[in-house]
């Protein structure tokens, strides 16, 4: 592949939206991707995405021939997807929309109540969205990838969940007269 790169983690579309968990070993990034394939997301690519420019100028990944239809699970083992669920837990490719980067929460998170904290990674020339969700250990993170991937899908359609609260708000403010 001409100008491309590979990036560690794990490739699926969810939801409609391509998205990449990255992470360090262990972060749980397979067993987050099996759960969601579960839930009807399909993959791309486990482990070594590999990423170049389609004709729009967007990052599109796709799977290496040797790992496709392959999914590694630490502590499980390999898993062949396509046998265990048919051809329609896959796909071939699709165009990076999102990454969230799956870390161990270490120590409390901040209250935050203006929603996630976007950050950008840039893929061959092009800054991706990028968020971090860090879990306690114990805690599934699918549920979570799941939320924050439609929450994405409904900013791309300008709705911004944190103006509409402090808007609501506002406005039940002005109704109490103050």
């Amino acid at each position: 592949m001409n100008g491309a790169v590979t990036l560690h983690g794990v490739l699926l579309e969810a939801e409609g939206l391509g998205v990449l968990l990255s992470g360090a070993s262990g972060a749980g990034k397979s067993a987050s991707a099996l759960e969601l394939i579960q839930r009807g997301a399909r993959l791309v690519a486990d482990d070594a995405p590999e990423f170049q420019l389609d004709a729009d100028g967007k990052p599109e990944g796709r799977c290496p021939a040797l790992l496709r239809d392959f999914i590694e699970v630490q502590g499980l083992g390999l898993f062949d997807l396509r046998a265990l669920y048919g051809a329609a837990a896959l796909r071939e490719r699709v165009t990076l929309d999102l990454i969230i980067e799956l870390q161990a929460r270490r120590a409390p998170v901040a209250h935050n109540l203006h929603g996630p904290d976007y950050q950008t990674q840039d893929v061959l020339g092009v800054a991706v969205p990028r968020l971090t969700l860090s879990l306690a250990q114990g805690y599934s993170a699918a549920p979570w990838i799941e939320a924050l991937v439609r929450h994405h899908k409904l900013r791309l359609k300008g709705h911004q969940a944190q103006h509409e609260f402090m808007e609501r708000h506002a406005s039940a403010l002005r109704q109490a007269g103050r």
